[in-house]
């Protein structure tokens, strides 16, 4: 994950005191592990919309290799 300068937004959010604390005390940029954090879940997020919206199609491709095979096979 890369992040332009300037492309970045101050906001508010709560966190488990300890939880905090641990972070702290392990010197953690929290801004930066937010931010991947954030990231990652978004990837995830996008790649399970994609199968979800692509299972008929996966489903169709898989039948039709059972079916007829893979053209590697030959």
């Amino acid at each position: 994950m890369t992040t332009k300068k300037g492309t970045r937004q101050n906001v508010n959010l709560s966190i488990e005191r300890k939880l905090l604390t641990k972070a702290r005390d392990a010197c953690m940029n929290l801004s930066r592990t937010l931010s991947r954090g954030i990231d990652e879940e978004l990837r995830r997020f996008a790649a399970s919309r994609w199968q979800e919206e692509n299972t008929e199609g996966i489903n169709t491709l898989n039948r039709i290799n059972e079916e007829t095979g893979f053209f590697s096979d030959e």
